[in-house]
């Protein structure tokens, strides 16, 4: 996920100029934030004292006044939240109402149980959960029935709609920064494993270099989607705990 996470936020950083101060909670995996907003303030929040932690507070109580913040990134955080709605509503409640947040979620990805991790949610689910934020920006990585990450960049009811040209800047770079090419030895091997296991076996492999995006609210349109392949949604299915995935 790391690979995705840098490439994702440095399209976001390079294409909307986010306010400041800039919120990042939680760890943040192989991203150099203070490259990608070098004149931004930095306020680095974690449940545990660490390297770079410039503050220890759970997400789900935030020790700071309503809407102060200016953006809020949350790097895999809230599939680690105990009480994600909680956390969810804590964001909303400290945002300015020019704010923007930037959240990544893994999908269909190993379970890390020393990180805490805890939530899965579909593309559609997300865009629910961010549905008062008025201009959304979604995505989606891997293959379109089972993607291995979401991503969503939500914008306040003040924050101006994300563009068309915006939009179409971000997927440009998208493309450049996230590249997963398999070499032809691995590109065969899959298809052999695929013929004679099945295709899905090896989709996640062979389809890794895929994304999708789509946009709410949008200025001067009410949606556009932009795909590799085509934008879609996937059947809404609300988050639920990982205990009750491994069961079924």
């Amino acid at each position: 996920m790391n690979l995705l996470v840098q490439a994702v936020t440095r399209a976001i950083a390079e294409t909307f100029d986010l306010p400041g101060p800039i919120l990042v909670l939680g760890p943040t995996p192989d991203v150099d934030l203070k490259r990608l907003f070098p004149l931004k303030e930095l306020i680095h929040v974690d449940r545990a004292p660490g390297l770079g932690v410039d503050l220890v507070a759970d997400v789900e109580d935030l020790p700071y006044v309503d809407g102060w913040v200016g953006t809020v990134l949350a790097l895999g955080t809230f599939a680690r939240t105990r009480q994600f709605w909680r956390g969810l509503a804590e964001v909303r409640r400290i945002l300015r109402p020019d704010g923007a947040l930037l959240a990544t979620c893994p999908f269909h990805a190993p379970i890390r149980h020393q990180s805490g991790d805890r939530w899965r949610w579909t593309p559609e689910a997300l865009d629910e959960l961010l549905s008062a934020y008025p201009s959304r920006l979604l995505g989606a990585h891997g293959p379109l029935g089972s993607p291995e990450n979401i991503w969503a960049l939500a914008m306040r009811e003040r924050r101006p709609a994300i563009t068309p040209r915006q939009f179409e800047r971000y997927q440009r770079l998208m493309t450049h920064y996230f590249r997963q090419r398999l070499s032809w030895g691995q590109h065969l091997a899959c298809r052999l494993i695929g013929w004679l296991a099945g295709p899905q076996l090896c989709a996640p492999i062979l389809e890794r270099d895929r994304w999708w995006a789509t946009c709410h609210g949008m200025a001067n349109a009410a949606q556009i989607g932009s795909v590799r392949p085509e934008a879609t949604f996937l059947e809404p299915v609300a988050a639920y705990p990982l205990e009750r995935r491994q069961a079924a």
